[in-house]
């Protein structure tokens, strides 16, 4: 027994002497040998000379030293680990589309039913498509006559399908399983051990991989400062290193931004291949490239199912491919790679195309909505973004990768764990509503600006967990109890408005073909009339309280010791004070209102929150201007009650048809409804938040406690 090198790699094999059937010739003193294969692992070589070998010295030298690819972590994992169902939850960092597959294939003129309105989407209808994607597989499994027989090797119904639907025969198209697959084959088939390729981070990483996999060299020619190519270094690269290919994204991941049509000309001008990863170009609005490879003998496009369809678990993906290209890759490529559920599903969304189009205008919406919101934390810059994701600069002096298991461990940004859910759900509820509510929607932007500031101080190293950060959280807790107490104020004042509208309905009735006499008549208006009077005078008693000329003046205090608990507590109380009043102003009399912008400066990050203080003092500002120059009080639904009830009035002296006092009433009662659903959701937002903080202060009584933190 022995050892040789065998076709000089570095793999090794234990051979057997035989004279009797000669295998091979050798130089010299010739043996006869036959190769047998040994899973003994090679260790060490024995004093007779005997070697014990290792798995891994089977194994290619440059993939010992590969590190495996970064997986998103699956919904059983995060369910485990989050304590939440797996359909509560969206992974928005894995880029997908939460609403599924189409939910039933059908012929290519049947609209999808199921398919999201783009404006009005149920959380629920996210989670759906997942359900019916596995409705769909199992029930065309369910449909094969021969489950033992391969799928076809060419995919030839879905090849066709995507010939229909990008306009490109289908002799261009090739199918795999998933995108990913389709950069694995074009490697092995372009790349010889050791060629290089050219990479353009930051952007996806499977090009990297799939490189090092193949045992590429990767050059890279990083992005410009606002991630657009730079097209000159690439030219140099490409003239001087000589890569045989250049992997590019549009819309790019993680930025979301696109290339141009004269940038791709540009690089498509230079002597190396070009794969463009069209991944998520539906969401960007603008056309596919895929009919160029029909002009451009160097571009390969690149398309998946998993961002548009929803078919990520499915894995299907497909490419655009130049004729003299593209033969090779069928030579190479698996025999069966696509399997039959995923054929079929994948040719059911695409004979679905308005349900496909439905659901890209949700994304893109709910993108649009998701930019804005982003905007208002306080540190972050979100990037305008072509995709189905947004990418976000953390500042404000913040580390993001300190911030993230931050997140994760929920220590301080754990106080604030569901306020973010419910500010979006409240914003979203108020963008339709009267508009005596609209500015709610700039409020609730203060509020979640207010808490994301408090959260960033109590994590910098200003605060660390400690009896004075207690005694802030105790200080937050009474100011959001103020708010609190002020809804509770509204609920009554809202419940007394509701009440009113009753009472006006029951007077038309009972005045209204039941030979009531005009003194009967004039009895059940002063009894309206003793009700207008009182509708509000529990509020109006909190506003003489709260908020008379002395306290308002108080508001215009001097600027305090900067950088300091103190100051934060300072900006967090006269925060809370102007958006009580402004509450306050909008259910009663249109007051003015002066900030003092002094308390706002001194501390990082608080220039976009004085911003946003501005913006809803202003919004409100040129409402309280345009009511007052009409002589009406600022709640649109005052100036309804006194229509409907001089309405009533007139109909008594001058006999005013029903119907006109009935449809006032209804108009009424609906304004009550919206007025009553944004409050419970204020509401809401504020005894979440409160909560959130009570478990997060015991939180950090627990830490100091365990960690003997004094004062």
């Amino acid at each position: 027994m022995g050892v040789i090198g065998f076709c000089d790699t570095s793999s090794l094999c234990m051979i057997k002497s035989d004279t009797g059937k000669p295998n091979c010739r050798l130089e010299g003193n010739q043996r006869r040998v036959i190769a047998m294969a040994s899973t003994l692992p090679v260790k060490t070589v024995s004093e007779e000379g005997q070697q014990k070998v290792t798995g891994d010295s089977f194994i290619r030298p440059h993939l010992r030293k590969l590190s495996p690819y970064q997986p998103i972590l699956p919904f059983e994992v995060l369910s485990t680990r989050l304590g939440r169902k797996p359909e509560d939850i969206i992974k928005l960092d894995a880029n997908e589309n939460p609403y599924g597959p189409p939910p039933e294939a059908s012929d290519k003129n049947t609209s999808c039913a199921a398919a999201p309105e783009a404006a009005d989407c149920a959380y629920h209808q996210l989670i759906q498509g997942f359900i019916t994607a596995s409705r769909l597989v199992f029930e065309a499994l369910g449909t094969m006559k021969f489950p033992y027989v391969y799928p076809d090797p060419e995919s030839r119904r879905l090849r066709a399908a995507l010939a229909k639907d990008s306009g490109l025969e289908s002799d261009h198209i090739l199918v795999g399983c998933g995108a990913d697959e389709l950069i694995d084959l074009i490697m092995r088939c372009v790349l010889e051990p050791g060629e290089k390729i050219v990479d353009c981070p930051p952007t996806f990483t499977m090009y990297e991989f799939d490189a090092n996999v193949n045992g590429a060299v990767v050059l890279k020619v990083p992005r410009n400062a606002d991630f657009s190519l730079d097209v000159q270094h690439i030219t140099e690269v490409v003239t001087t290193e000589k890569p045989k290919c250049i992997f590019l994204t549009s819309p790019n991941n993680p930025d979301g931004s696109i290339i141009s049509d004269e940038v791709l000309l540009k690089i498509l001008n230079l002597p190396i291949l070009v794969i463009l990863d069209e991944a998520y170009i539906e969401f960007s609005g603008l056309e596919s490239r895929m009919r160029w490879v029909k002009e451009h003998e160097n571009l390969i496009v690149l398309r998946t199912f998993s961002k548009r369809a929803g078919l990520a678990g499915l894995r299907v993906g497909y490419g655009a491919f130049p004729a003299s290209i593209i033969e090779y890759l069928w030579r190479a490529k698996q025999p069966y790679n696509v399997s039959v559920a995923a054929e079929v599903a994948a040719c059911a969304a695409l004979q679905n195309p308005n349900y496909l189009e439905s659901v890209k205008e949700a994304l893109v919406q709910e993108r649009e909505r998701l930019y804005k919101l982003l905007k208002e934390v306080p540190f972050l810059s979100p990037y305008p973004s072509y995709s189905n994701f947004i990418l976000c600069e953390v500042t404000s002096g913040l580390d993001a990768k300190k911030l993230k298991p931050l997140y994760l461990d929920e220590l301080a940004i754990g106080l604030f764990s569901s306020l973010s859910i419910d500010l979006q759900r409240l914003q979203k509820s108020l963008e339709d509503k009267p508009p005596c509510l609209r500015w709610c929607s700039e409020a609730v932007c203060v509020i979640k600006k207010i808490h994301s500031h408090f959260l960033c101080y109590l994590e910098s190293s200003k605060v660390p967990p400690s009896w004075a950060g207690v005694e802030m959280l105790d200080e937050y807790m009474t100011a959001s109890l103020d708010i609190l107490d002020l809804c509770n104020l509204l609920r009554l004042a809202l419940s007394s408005l509701d009440r009113y509208r009753m009472m006006v309905d029951v007077a038309i009735n009972r005045l209204e073909g039941h030979g009531f006499s005009i003194e009967a008549s004039k009895i059940e208006l002063e009894r309206l009339e003793r009700g207008r009077s009182d509708r509000f005078s529990e509020v109006e008693k909190w506003r003489e309280t709260n908020f008379n000329k002395e306290e308002m003046s108080k508001m215009k205090m001097k600027t305090m010791t900067k950088t300091n608990n103190k100051h934060v507590l300072q900006v967090i109380r006269s925060t809370m004070s102007i958006l009580s009043f402004l509450i306050v102003c909008s259910i009663l009399h249109p007051t003015p209102i002066e900030i003092n912008e002094g308390i706002y400066t001194g501390l990082s990050g608080l220039d976009s929150f004085l911003d946003s203080i501005r913006k809803l003092v202003h919004c409100f500002g040129e409402r309280v201007r345009a009511e007052k120059d009409k002589g009406r009080v600022v709640l649109y639904e005052n100036e309804m009650v006194d229509d409907a009830y001089a309405s009533l009035k007139l109909h008594v002296v001058n006999g005013v048809e029903k119907k006109v006092i009935v449809e006032k009433v209804e108009k009424l009662r609906k304004r009550c409804v919206a007025l009553k659903e944004g409050l419970d959701l204020f509401e809401g937002v504020m005894n979440e938040l409160f909560e959130d903080v009570i478990k997060g202060r015991k939180r950090m009584i627990e830490f100091i406690t365990q960690n003997n933190h004094t004062a």
